[in-house]
């Protein structure tokens, strides 16, 4: 594995010449193949506008990875780059880039069962692993996400409800966590639905019934699910422990998650070199996140939020997995009572005030860090975290080279079914059509909505669904022209591409190339899908560019931002 990595570190480095491109060497069907990726990166992009966000997140929580949608999810970007046309860093000089290709776009639409296809980086997926794998996804990660985030999402919920701050600065928080935990759901219920572990051990059983008929391939491929499975048997309690610690404190207890940002720092200080450049670049960036923190923190909301998340931590993990500061602690405070240590933290910790780190940071020691609780309980946690996923790392090199087994075998055994590598945070182009759908329930769903949807789902009670004055006094004059020709306006399409999280924002092509839409959601049906494709009911919800350019030019006005498109009737 090693001489391997060295290998990809060395292509890397070529391919990059001298650091012009940013090259990536992945691992594709766990190793059997690797590609190599070669970006040019610009890294000045400023953001030029973007809708209210009762349009651009119109439905919010209650429509995220629903359809029908009637979501204007979209933003525009401008890439800035040195005068001489290179990529550079943000700098007053830059000037727009300039470039002899760019996209068209096309006002036709896309028509039923018409070729589209997508440009994007999708996160990741897991098509050809085992079921222990699966299992472990479904009985520990997502179980623990959905207990833990809808523990504090409650909690959120009643303090934004009952005061208006609140639900101003804990809206984003309260949307970046409820994302995830509506897909954990939704994955979990799909995984069920599908029987997914069922037919992974059906596969592992022909693949093993394959390898024990020939004494070479049981040589080679006969122990690979066994030792598998006891490998995934052994790292179960640090698997846990990893995902409760994420979740339960980092995730959720925004103060320990705040202060164990300081552990390198408290590092950089006690290193017996001469670090004076890297404090500096550290205290300032430091700086810059406590400014940004306290911008939208609420003690008391945070000390009742982080009370319930310890008690949960403490229900829910193995004593001798509790990080050292905490045992110590437990000792100290008989009843084990976490409200007691979390009065401590926020009574006794200078972390607690702006004012009061922010003088720190002008003069930052060891020391200081070293007498407040705060931060030795938060760097506790956080010592205990990078044990657990060092622990959870060595199991996975353990795991890699089975991985790599089991798909060879599987490869030599039923090579048709390894049509396209697992998607890996690389570029990745995805190819469907736009399709209506069946679904799970047998409702049937059409694949294009309409503005006439989005006046249909106002409800002026539910901040979700409230609609802008303008929008509505748009669609009762009816002048959607250009980008309609008749009474409604095109929102929002399904297409059967197959994409998965982190491919929101890609951009959509009917077969000339043309583009036609943003991809930006997966449905509910389906959220199995970076586990087993689903051409019946997998769809990919897109943002229609007509409702987009509409928006940018009839209810923004900023038709100088159309002027600079190419658009085709």
């Amino acid at each position: 594995m090693r001489l391997i990595e060295a290998h990809c570190t060395k292509v890397e480095q070529e391919a990059s010449e001298n650091g012009r491109y940013n090259a990536v060497v992945a691992p594709e069907f766990h190793g059997i193949a690797y590609f190599l990726y070669v970006y040019e990166v610009y890294r000045d992009i400023r953001l030029v506008g973007a809708p209210p966000a009762s349009i651009g997140s119109f439905g919010f929580d209650t429509d995220n990875w629903e359809w029908p949608r009637h979501t204007g999810d979209f933003c525009l970007f401008r890439i800035y780059t040195a005068p001489d046309g290179s990529p550079a860093p943000y700098a007053p000089e830059n000037i727009p880039l300039q470039t002899d290709y760019y996209l068209t776009i096309s006002l036709q639409g896309v028509a039923p069962d018409t070729f589209t296809f997508t440009l994007g980086y999708p996160g990741s997926t897991s098509r050809y692993g085992t079921s222990f794998e699966l299992q472990e996804t479904a009985q520990i990660t997502n179980a623990q996400r959905i207990k833990i985030r809808s523990l504090r999402l409650d909690m959120l919920g009643k303090a934004m409800a009952a005061d208006q701050q609140t639900a101003v600065q804990y809206a984003s928080k309260y949307a970046r966590s409820s994302n995830y935990l509506k897909y954990a759901i939704g994955q979990n219920l799909d995984i069920r639905r599908r029987h997914l572990p069922e037919m992974r051990q059906e596969t592992e059983a022909r693949f093993q019934a394959w390898a024990q008929a020939d004494s070479g391939r049981f040589q080679k491929y006969g122990h690979v699910l066994d030792s598998m499975e006891s490998l995934y048997r052994q790292k179960h309690d640090a698997e846990v422990s990893f995902s409760t610690l994420s979740e339960a404190i980092f995730n959720a207890c925004e103060l320990i998650n705040f202060i164990s940002e300081f552990s390198y720092l408290d590092m950089l200080l006690r290193s017996k070199t001469d670090r004076r450049a890297a404090i500096a670049a550290k205290t300032e960036e430091l700086k810059q996140e406590t400014r940004q923190f306290f911008k939208n923190y609420q003690l008391d909301l945070d000390r009742q939020v982080s009370t319930a998340m310890l008690t949960y931590y403490l229900q829910n993990s193995a004593t001798e997995r509790y990080p050292d500061m905490l045992r110590t602690e437990m000792v100290l405070s008989p009843g084990h009572q976490p409200s007691k240590m979390i009065r401590k933290l926020y009574q006794n910790s200078f972390f607690t005030r702006e004012k009061q780190v922010m003088h720190f940071l002008d003069h930052p020691t060891s020391r200081q860090l070293k007498r407040d609780f705060g931060f030795r309980l938060a760097n506790s946690f956080y010592q205990s975290y990078i044990s657990e996923y060092a622990l959870l790392k060595a199991y996975q090199e353990k795991l890699t080279w089975f991985e790599y087994r089991y798909t060879q075998g599987r490869m030599q055994m039923q090579p048709e079914a390894f049509p396209y590598p697992d998607a890996d945070l690389n570029l990745r182009l995805s190819y469907g059509s736009l399709q209506a759908y069946q679904s799970a329930d047998s409702a049937h769903c059409q694949a294009q909505t309409y503005l006439s949807g989005v006046m249909q789902k106002e409800d002026t009670a539910n901040s979700h669904f409230r609609v802008p004055q303008k929008l509505k006094t748009l669609y009762f004059e009816k002048d959607f022209s250009p980008y309609s020709q008749g009474d409604d306006l095109p929102v929002c399409f399904i297409t059967t591409n197959d994409i998965t999280g982190g491919n929101s924002g890609s951009p959509v092509f009917n077969s000339q190339g043309y583009l036609v839409g943003l991809a930006f959601d997966g449905n509910w049906e389906a959220l199995a899908g970076d586990f087993e494709y689903e051409s019946q009911l997998q769809r990919c919800i897109c943002a229609d560019i007509r409702y987009i350019l509409f928006i940018i030019d009839k209810f923004a006005g900023a038709n100088h931002l159309i002027n600079e498109l190419k658009i085709l009737p």
